[in-house]
């Protein structure tokens, strides 16, 4: 594939600079190439979603998993605790499936 290079002109701080003739050395790239990878790389990883996203329905069943344990690990007698856990699961995933989401 064949791409069409377009020239781009910028001023960077004297230690970026000396960062990115590192990383071109590192790995064995002209001064162009590892400028284009190093943008890419940056501009990949902003279009990433940042951070942990946790959906309702996930928090709903962590909470669920987690009052499971709790019954488990206690063995408490006549506590619903267990019970509600499995309850908040099965919401979480009929909530989930009549969403048609993961």
């Amino acid at each position: 594939m064949v791409y069409r290079m377009e020239t781009l002109s910028t001023k960077v701080p004297a230690d970026l600079s000396e960062r990115i003739e590192e990383y071109r050395e590192e790995h064995d790239l002209n001064r162009s190439q590892a400028i284009r990878r190093l943008l890419e790389d940056g501009l990949e990883y902003d279009e990433q979603p940042q951070g942990i996203v946790v959906t309702k329905p996930a928090a709903v069943a962590l909470i669920g998993w987690f009052l499971i344990s709790v019954d488990w690990i206690t063995v408490a007698p006549g506590q619903p605790v267990g019970w509600i856990g499995v309850a908040l699961l099965a919401t979480a995933a009929v909530y989930t499936a009549a969403r048609g989401r993961p």
